[in-house]
């Protein structure tokens, strides 16, 4: 099991500027080896692979020496990620989507380079980069197996963060004493439990949306290109970035909460981009299903439930909220009636309804091994939300 950590690092000025520099030499490289690619098929109609751009680094050294001040390995990463781009863009065209040509990147949009196998080493409160030297490095929790890459990351605020990913042993799920759970997500209560508990939606946008406003029209106001637009485009990339961690805080600690409590989750396999397109009131409803960020929240549940040796098991949501978990029977309700209440007797929160029907949804799923991780209700990593 691959296992990632990111912690933040504070360079010196001169590292800065050697960062930056490894920054803006990596988008040259990345936006050149795309060019060549697009210019030999335009021209030629010849595909170039990456080994044929990755042979031409020495002479590029030669002709151009800057980059000699670049670790080999990065710029060779950064190949790779051109050529990644492309499989990817051939891959989706054969499943029958549609997908956008792979783009020039600006140095605003190209904000990290990675160490794919050496030229880092991580000792107490520093990290060694090849090329830029010790870093101090705010470790607050140790690195458990065996270090793979290391990626440098420079946010739109200006911070600077290394990503580490590990190798680590995948733990053995134990069976006895399962204590399983459904969860239904929603907007006015960010998750309710089948058991009838109910997470309070912190409506994190809500809380910073004037203050976010506030700092748009000033932002606007400015003249272009003067120091004075900078700084405020500046505070508003700020709040932007504090409404991204409070929002992940949030998830981390509610999917932390689950995971240690339960052996088995259910969840509802989301099409977030369905939703947002059949809201009624789109300005405003997508807005609050933007804020939620459900995907994300089912992607911590089910890393950290991978991790723990339990497991999360995505189930299809569809009339999950209509069907009535106690006869069976479809009860029509629209977005407004919060209560379920059926002929059978059974009147509950509509949430609490839908969970329990994701519980039971997921038990039928698992019905013929109950056990395992060979079930195909399990969905992998690879095919996150």
């Amino acid at each position: 099991m691959i296992k990632s950590f990111k912690f933040r690092i504070y360079p010196t000025d001169s590292q800065e500027r050697k960062i930056r520099n490894v920054l803006q030499l990596c988008q040259s490289l990345y936006n050149g080896a795309l060019e060549e690619r697009r210019n030999a098929w335009s021209k030629e109609k010849r595909s170039v692979k990456y080994k044929e751009q990755q042979n031409c680094l020495p002479d590029l050294k030669t002709q151009l020496p800057e980059y000699k001040d670049v670790y080999s390995q990065i710029l060779q990463d950064t190949l790779k990620r051109v050529d990644k781009g492309y499989q990817g863009f051939f891959r989706r065209i054969k499943s029958g989507e549609k997908p956008g040509y792979p783009r020039f990147k600006s140095i605003f949009r190209y904000n990290s380079f990675t160490y794919p196998q050496s030229g880092f080493k991580i000792s107490k409160d520093r990290i060694f980069l090849s090329k830029i030297g010790y870093i101090k490095l705010i470790q607050h929790r140790p690195v458990v197996g065996k270090i793979k890459t290391c990626s440098v990351i420079r946010t739109d605020s200006g911070k600077y963060y290394i990503c580490v990913t590990a190798e680590t042993e995948v733990p053995v799920i134990e069976v006895k004493d399962r204590k399983e759970i459904g969860i239904d997500l929603g907007i006015k209560a960010y998750a309710v439990t089948s058991e009838g508990r109910a997470f309070e939606n912190p409506k994190i946008l809500k809380r910073h949306e004037k203050r976010l406003a506030k700092a748009q029209r000033k932002l606007s106001n400015k003249e272009k290109k003067s120091p004075a637009r900078k700084r405020a485009k500046h505070h508003v990339i700020r709040i932007y970035e504090k409404i991204t961690n409070t929002r992940a805080d949030f998830h981390h600690k509610l999917s932390r909460e689950l995971v240690n409590e339960y052996n088995t989750i259910y969840l509802e396999k989301l099409n977030i981009d369905s939703l947002l397109s059949r809201a009624k009131n789109p300005r405003v409803l997508n807005r609050y299903i933007s804020d939620c960020g459900w995907s994300k929240f089912s992607n911590m549940v089910q890393y950290k439930a991978e991790e723990a040796g339990t497991q999360a098991i995505f189930v299809d949501p569809k009339n999950t909220t209509q069907i009535c978990s106690g006869c069976g029977n479809c009860v029509p309700k629209s977005l407004s009636d919060r209560k379920h209440i059926c002929n059978c007797g059974l009147e509950l929160d509509r949430d609490h309804n839908a969970a329990i029907n994701i519980l039971n949804r997921g038990r039928a799923m698992l019905a013929p091994g109950r056990v395992g991780t060979d079930s195909p209700a399990i969905i992998p990593r690879s095919s996150r939300l």
